[in-house]
């Protein structure tokens, strides 16, 4: 049963924007407007803020979700447009769903005085995505965002990994961070993938396809996936998909060239349902040198596509339960992952249990921010201490 929070209470998720038509759909937009859907099905009114709906995911949203759309170009014009929202519309809680997003929430409820609760999502491995950060920001970011998450009411990691690194990176109390997984799976996803992929590619007569989905920069690593698929034709025929687009498409465009594989790898850009691509793949393979929980991860595994991915911080080892639902390689290893590939082609593909899966359902994920906002609630009015101290 989901957590009673109140009829009339307004949940606001805020993000600062959706995806655009010339990126990859991001994993974290997806997973905003599923949690907005599944807490709107729950009877609780809920606003999805966003900087921009111009967006290819606007038609994925529900109509039970008020879409509010701040038309904000900057910063500046964005924190008068929600500090007006806030005020008009009181919500019981505010679901902040970056860094920045909390920040912003924060200084608007700091200036309007409003009793609103701000709980922050973070979707990353901090301490590995300001690593490569220029040394200003690597040095004082961590000092400004622990500022800013103290004054929330809670913190959310998406996975064991990025609660620990929360913890050890920006010094946060342990009992200041929960861990609750993202709202990935749906029923919708099993719907969208008996859909036909818009690129041809799964005849009957066609090569095994091996499949990465993601934006192409630098920590999803795509680099190392090519190199081992040109390890991989060495020893057989098959074909290399990329779905996604970035700043590296030119980059590995020349890999391929250079590494002679050019024919065989296809790299369509932005496709709006990847899962089609996902249930018929005969590998999918995950590279990233870093995530926080890989939303493309657990919908492979969720339609039994047979898995190789990389055992970076954080997720794909949580996911996979240690290698039960996949099999996992180092980072940056090439020969690891093509050997990986290899014995994952020659292998029968076997059925997944949804026990893999079931603790990342929009249901699941739902449940636990509602019993989130509920304690905090309850707290607040025994006036009791705050559920997460300094």
């Amino acid at each position: 049963m989901l957590p009673e929070v109140k009829v009339g209470d307004r949940i606001a998720i805020l993000i600062p924007r959706l995806a655009i038509p010339t990126m990859q759909i991001g994993g974290a937009e997806r997973v905003a407007i599923r949690l907005a859907n599944g807490i709107a099905a729950s009877g609780v009114v809920t606003d999805l803020v966003v900087f921009s709906s111009k967006s290819l995911l606007r038609d994925e949203l529900s109509e039970a979700v008020n879409l509010v759309d701040l038309n904000a170009t900057n910063w500046f014009i964005a924190f008068v447009k929600f500090k007006n929202y806030m005020a008009r519309t009181k919500p019981l809680a505010v679901l902040a769903q970056d860094i920045r997003a909390a920040m912003l929430a924060v200084l608007v409820r700091n200036l309007t005085g409003l009793s609103t609760k701000i709980i922050v999502t973070i979707h990353a491995t901090l301490s590995q995505r300001w690593n490569e950060a220029v040394i200003l920001k690597k040095f004082l970011a961590p000092k400004i965002v622990r500022r800013f998450l103290l004054q929330t009411d809670a913190v959310v990691a998406v996975s064991q990994g990025a609660a620990a690194d929360l913890v050890s990176f920006l010094r946060l109390p342990h009992d200041r961070v929960r861990v609750i997984y993202n709202p990935v799976i749906s029923e919708d996803i099993f719907v969208k993938a008996k859909e036909e992929p818009t690129y041809p590619c799964f005849g009957t007569h066609d090569p095994p396809v091996i499949l990465g989905v993601g934006r192409l920069c630098q920590e999803k690593d795509f680099e190392t996936l090519l190199k081992a698929f040109a390890l991989v034709r060495r020893k057989r025929m098959a074909r290399l998909v990329i779905l996604g687009e970035g700043e590296q498409r030119a980059f590995l465009e020349r890999l391929a060239k250079e590494l002679s594989v050019q024919h065989d790898v296809v790299m369509p850009g932005v496709v709006k349902n990847p899962f089609p691509y996902m249930a018929r793949a005969a590998v999918f393979v995950l590279s990233s040198v870093w995530e926080g929980l890989p939303t493309v991860l657990i919908e492979a595994l969720a339609l039994g596509t047979p898995i190789v991915s990389t055992d970076c911080p954080s997720g794909p080892a949580e996911i996979l339960e240690n290698g039960k639902w996949g099999k996992l390689v180092p980072p940056r290893d090439p020969q690891a992952m093509a050997e990986a590939i290899l014995r994952t082609l020659e292998e029968s593909r076997k059925p997944i249990s949804p026990a893999a899966w079931k603790r990342f359902t929009v249901e699941e994920s739902v449940k636990q921010y509602l019993t989130l906002i509920e304690e905090i609630e309850k707290q607040k009015l025994a006036n009791e201490p705050p559920l997460y101290t300094a």
